[in-house]
C-alpha cells in the first residue's frame, strides 16, 4: 500500500545517492542513525539538527524544520526534513527542495554578477519603481558624477531625474 510506495522513493533517494545496502538506510533502522549517516558527524549544525530531531522524537517539541544538504559524487541534493507529532504518531517528510536551491544559487551568483559590474563602471547606474517614488539601487559613480550622498538620493528618489534636463 501507501507505506511501501512512501518507502520506496526513500530506498530510490538512497540508491541515487550512492547507498548500497539499502537495509542500512530503510525498514527497522534506527531513524537517528540514518540522519547521523546522512548529515554526517561533528559539524555544529548536524549535532544542534540531530539534537533537534531527537526531541522531536522524545515528544519534548511538537515540530521541526530543518533544511540540509544531502550530495553525493556527482549529484547535488537539498531537503526539507519535516517532523511533526499527529496523536500518537510521528510523521517524517523528506521534500526534495534542490531545484529551490540551485534556482537560489543561480540567482545569488547573477546578483554577484550585477554588483561586480554595476559597482565597478564609471556611470551612474540608477534603478527605482517605474514611477520613481522609491530608488531601488544606484551604483557608486553617483557620488562621484552628482557630487551628492547616496543616501540623500534613497531618502528622496525624485532627486536624480529633479537634476535631468528635461
Amino acid at each position: 500500500g501507501k507505506i511501501e510506495k512512501v518507502n520506496q522513493l526513500w530506498r530510490d533517494s538512497a540508491s541515487r545517492n550512492g547507498i548500497t545496502d539499502l537495509s542500512s538506510v530503510c525498514e527497522g533502522v534506527n531513524y537517528l542513525d540514518v540522519c547521523r549517516r546522512v548529515m554526517g558527524e561533528g559539524d555544529q549544525l548536524t549535532e544542534k539538527g540531530l539534537r533537534d530531531i531527537a526531541g522531536v522524537l522524545s515528544r519534548e517539541t511538537e515540530h521541526l524544520e530543518i533544511e540540509f544538504p544531502c550530495h553525493s559524487p556527482g549529484l547535488k541534493q537539498w531537503y526539507l526534513l519535516k517532523i511533526n507529532l499527529i496523536g500518537n504518531g510521528i510523521v517524517i517528510l523528506h521534500i526534495d527542495i534542490t531545484k529551490r536551491k540551485l534556482a537560489e544559487q543561480a540567482l545569488a551568483e547573477e546578483e554577484r554578477k550585477f554588483r561586480i559590474i554595476a559597482e565597478n563602471i564609471e556611470e551612474t547606474l540608477w534603478i527605482s519603481t517605474p514611477g520613481a517614488e522609491r530608488t531601488i539601487y544606484v551604483s557608486p559613480a553617483y557620488r562621484r558624477i552628482w557630487g551628492r550622498d547616496l543616501e540623500e538620493l534613497y531618502k528622496n528618489p525624485g532627486l536624480l531625474l529633479a537634476t535631468v534636463h528635461p
